[in-house]
């Protein structure tokens, strides 16, 4: 979406009503998830696997780190290979979030 001359990105978090609504209104194009949203959301999925362990966490949100700021597709697999060979569940919840890089 262009305002004047400037090219605006809309940032959520992947509530539906929002998704829905600038999808209608501006287009999906434009359109950006929150990664602090992701990694809270990814955070609670954690507890609920049972990674409790603080180190063990911190481990594990670094990986997702590394997904999330990968520069080069190379980098992105590796990343989710990592995750994958910790725990696959995790990966797959990952994959499920409709990754896009």
């Amino acid at each position: 979406m262009v305002i004047g001359e400037t090219k605006v990105i809309i940032i959520s978090d992947r509530h539906q009503g929002i998704i829905r609504s600038v999808s209608e209104i501006f287009g999906g194009e434009n359109h950006a998830h929150c990664y602090c949203h992701i990694k809270e959301n990814f955070s609670s999925f954690l507890t609920k696997k049972n990674t409790k362990e603080r180190k063990e966490k911190e481990n594990v949100l670094q990986m997702l780190d590394s997904i999330a700021y990968a520069r080069l597709d190379w980098n992105y697999k590796v990343a989710m290979d990592t995750l994958r060979t910790f725990n696959h569940d995790l990966a797959k919840w990952v994959e499920e979030n409709n990754p896009q890089h």
